[in-house]
């Protein structure tokens, strides 16, 4: 009877030994399962990164062709002129364009803020109708692709 006791204990024991290593590995199990199921979101999301963001270089540097259409606009003194109607229909086309691509422009108007994360200071001067750190001014548009800032406006600020 004592060794059926003690055969007894020794298979309970290693029933809760053997409980307790599947308990273990099934918590094992469920974490790799939910880490390879954040690995997989978390690609997902890069892909969508890299898809919203892959034409990026070429956007910049079709950047400056459109900074030219406008050049090339205001040089037009006569509206009614067929080049500059011209010049305005492929302009158009341009930022439709652009805009289908991601691309905005960023709006900004004299006597706005400077705010460094959607503007460049390239110029700082006196001015009598804006106060300090308020634009007065813009030289060169800037531009917003899929919310990230691709070319901050270059601006002048009072000072």
């Amino acid at each position: 009877m004592q060794k059926s006791k003690s055969k007894n204990t020794n298979q309970n024991a290693k029933i809760i030994k053997l409980n307790l290593q599947i308990q273990e590995l099934t918590n094992l199990l469920q974490r790799k399962q939910a880490d390879f199921e954040n690995f997989q979101k978390r690609a997902e999301r890069e892909k969508q990164e890299f898809v919203k963001f892959s034409n990026e270089s070429l956007i910049l540097e079709l950047l400056p062709v459109l900074d030219n259409l406008h050049r090339s606009l205001a040089q037009i003194p006569d509206q009614k002129n067929p080049l500059f109607a011209g010049v305005m229909l492929v302009k158009k086309q341009f930022v439709e364009v652009l805009e289908r691509a991601g691309v905005s422009k960023i709006k900004v108007n004299p006597g706005d803020d400077f705010n460094p994360a959607f503007h460049q200071a390239v110029l700082q001067e006196e001015n009598k109708k804006y106060s300090s750190g308020k634009i007065i001014g813009v030289s060169e548009n800037g531009y917003i692709l899929n919310n990230r800032v691709l070319r901050p406006v270059k601006v002048k600020v009072g000072k």
